[in-house]
């Protein structure tokens, strides 16, 4: 029908085309002209979907870290010692921020003392908000008072100035 007469609007309303200005256009046509591209069956700009791809880079790479710490800290109690100083070595070395949520799930659970203290190390390194929050929070609640020491001082050590929120909030 299209071919007799282009221009016929009954056809080209049915095929899913709508008016644009003097022509017509499909709606995926109008959308991209917009700057527009179809994304987990919506519409987003191009700008939101490199946001949402690296929340899910952000996502796998964390969901990583929960794996391989896990397999660490499996190590840690191993009955072969090399098995033991891999861990520990592989733990002290981590330097991705992204590794700082799952360290924190372990720290929570952990026990141990020096575990803890190799965790609050790793944390440390880590340039990562939730590390900070942390530090802080085990400097002000943990039950150990050298681990409060210690985050106190990790938290001044260069000249920065902690958040003092959380302080003046446990001092009310």
């Amino acid at each position: 029908m299209l071919e007799l007469d282009p221009n016929d609007e009954e056809a080209r309303l049915g095929l899913g085309f709508q008016r644009h200005g003097a022509g017509w256009m499909t709606r995926d046509q109008i959308m991209q002209k917009r700057g527009m591209e179809m994304y987990r069956g919506r519409y987003r700009t191009r700008q939101e979907i490199a946001l949402l791809k690296r929340d899910d880079k952000r996502q796998q790479t964390e969901a990583h870290w929960h794996g391989e710490l896990k397999r660490l800290r499996g190590w840690l109690h191993h009955r072969r010692p090399e098995r033991v100083a891999e861990a520990q070595a592989s733990i002290a070395a981590i330097d991705d921020p992204l590794a700082a949520p799952a360290l924190v799930h372990w720290l929570s659970d952990e026990d141990d003392p020096w575990t803890r203290r190799l965790l609050v190390d790793v944390l440390d390194q880590l340039d990562h908000p939730v590390a900070m929050q942390t530090l802080v929070q085990l400097s002000i609640f943990d039950e150990d008072p050298d681990m409060r020491m210690l985050c106190v001082d990790y938290l001044t050590r260069n000249g920065d100035r902690p958040p003092l929120k959380p302080y003046v909030d446990a001092l009310r």
